[in-house]
């Protein structure tokens, strides 16, 4: 996929462009979700609504720190149209691994999954 995006898509706006569509479609999906309409469980006020709440917090600080451990601008693709504007050649970013990154891959994915796998299991929770 990255190939053809590239192939169509000038690479000093390659990122920028591949970060608003996964936004866009993000988006779309979360507007038109379907929840379940009926409640299987319901923990809340008991300790293991507040376990699962407390699991789904962590999972978006990990989300959070695991941003601040990169650099936000090639992150979103930004610095690549800065240097694009001003005409500089795009240096391609090193591969480094600080901190959770020497534990997985992707820890702003893994920080997701955990705050929708504890959000999913206490939405499906109920006496």
């Amino acid at each position: 996929f990255k190939d053809r995006w590239k192939a169509i898509i000038p690479p000093s706006i390659e990122r920028s462009s591949y970060v608003l569509v996964v936004a866009l479609l993000t988006a779309a999906m979360i507007l038109l979700w379907q929840p379940l309409p009926l409640v299987i469980w319901d923990v809340s006020g008991q300790m293991l609504g507040s376990v699962l709440a407390a699991i789904y917090i962590l999972g978006w600080v990990v989300v959070l720190f695991s941003t601040f451990l990169i650099n936000h601008f090639h992150l979103f693709g930004l610095h690549q149209a800065f240097e694009n504007l001003t005409e500089r050649e795009t240096k391609e970013a090193s591969f480094v691994t600080p901190l959770l990154y020497k534990l997985v891959r992707h820890p702003m994915m893994t920080g997701v999954l955990i705050s929708a796998a504890s959000d999913a299991v206490a939405s499906t929770l109920t006496p």
